[in-house]
């Protein structure tokens, strides 16, 4: 028999958090059997949590056999978990979201299931009046404590507008990535591959790169 991921405590923990869902959230997972470690433990997780909830459905696809679908949400990278509801943007994992992520992402799940973040309603207002694409990636690690914080603003942000993709990066997973962006601390977040920064900063900091990003691109 399979060793749960998820424990009987916390099980009952996510169970509670999970009834503050709205309406359904779709879980697409993506995977593949070449060279994906996690893989394996990612849906074992996600398989689990979706059990807890009738309004969770998990979707299982491989990134090679079902390439259609994998283009359509951009994925080059697994194991990787998209989350559909009432968000306009995308958002995204890459990597095991276990540890400080696991929080993030319940927290994401009761959010894009209501459309609604909690954010005050100036960033609210100037976030969906963002009239250009931008790409945010934050950079994390499972035991850091301040990455979830970094990780649900910019997936808050993409809750709010179709022009926003925001992704959890699981660093330690894709070292080359590592290299690429020069992560030396967690959470480092990237805008547009322009800008970025590093910690948990406020939504008013995050817009505010955000803008300077259009500046870059304008100027």
């Amino acid at each position: 028999m399979d060793l749960k991921l998820i424990d009987d405590d916390t099980r009952k923990e996510v169970k509670k958090r999970l009834s503050e869902m709205q309406s359904e959230v779709r879980l697409l997972f993506f995977s593949s059997n070449d060279n994906c470690a996690y893989c394996p433990q990612a849906k074992q997780l996600l398989e689990e949590l979706a059990s807890l909830d009738k309004k969770l459905k998990l979707e299982v696809y491989d990134i090679n056999e079902d390439k259609e679908k994998a283009d359509e949400h951009e994925i080059k990278l697994v194991p990787a978990l998209v989350l559909l509801g009432k968000e306009k943007g995308k958002i995204r994992f890459f990597g095991l979201p276990v540890g400080y992520e696991f929080a993030s992402m319940l927290a994401d799940i009761i959010d894009v299931s209501t459309g609604t973040p909690s954010l005050p309603h100036y960033i609210i207002e100037k976030v969906r009046a963002i009239d250009f694409k931008v790409h945010i990636k934050v950079f994390a690690t499972p035991t850091c404590p301040y990455c979830p914080g970094a990780v649900k603003l910019a997936h808050d942000f993409a809750i709010l507008n179709a022009n926003i993709t925001a992704d959890m990066i699981e660093i330690s997973e894709y070292p080359e990535l590592a290299d690429k962006y020069e992560i030396q601390g967690v959470p480092k977040t990237v805008i547009n591959d322009k800008v970025s920064f590093v910690g948990g900063q406020p939504p008013e900091l995050l817009l505010s790169k955000i803008m300077e990003v259009r500046s870059t691109t304008q100027g």
